[in-house]
């Protein structure tokens, strides 16, 4: 039992000294529920000069990832904000590339499950803070560029049914 747990240690402080970028990464993605730990272990990073990078929307993925001499931020660790919609962006993003601004990203994935809370949570975490957009900014517009975007879907879907039910009649 002491000579497994010896053996843990030692393969832990290799990676810990090797491969600190990875290992903190990884550390720091184990404890995704636990906000202390979470602070605790990226607190630590500092001690160790790596830097716990914001989240951005055109970088960041599910979890923490070392980048070089830093750790890129994981999106499933902000708060109000889903693991679906978390996998919607990152599909989006390998299917349409990279978005181009803040209203890209809203017309982009207004056609997946997006609520004004989740949005709102990536606007004050620094999510969009690459686009070069004050955060104020992005908070007293992000509601109606929602909802535009919205209803232009609604009104996409409407007029789709629209032509199937006159097809449809026509037919009787």
């Amino acid at each position: 039992h002491a000579a497994a747990y010896a053996l843990i240690s030692y393969r832990t402080a290799y990676l810990k000294a090797h491969y600190p970028c990875e290992y903190m990464a990884a550390l720091i993605t184990s404890v995704l529920g636990n906000m202390t730990k979470l602070a605790e272990y990226i607190g630590e990073c500092s001690r160790y000069r790596i830097k716990v990078l914001a989240p951005d929307i055109n970088e960041s993925r599910m979890l923490f990832y070392p980048n070089g001499e830093n750790i890129i931020f994981g999106l499933l660790a902000l708060k109000n904000v889903g693991q679906q919609f978390i996998e919607n962006i990152l599909r989006e993003r390998q299917v349409g590339g990279r978005f181009a601004d803040f209203e890209d990203f809203i017309s982009r994935m207004s056609q997946y499950d997006m609520n004004k809370r989740m949005v709102e949570s990536l606007i004050k975490v620094g999510a969009f803070d690459s686009f070069g957009v004050y955060r104020s900014q992005l908070l007293a517009s992000y509601e109606s560029l929602i909802d535009t975007a919205q209803q232009k879907n609604r009104n996409n879907l409407s007029g789709q049914l629209d032509m199937f039910s006159n097809v449809i009649a026509v037919s009787d």
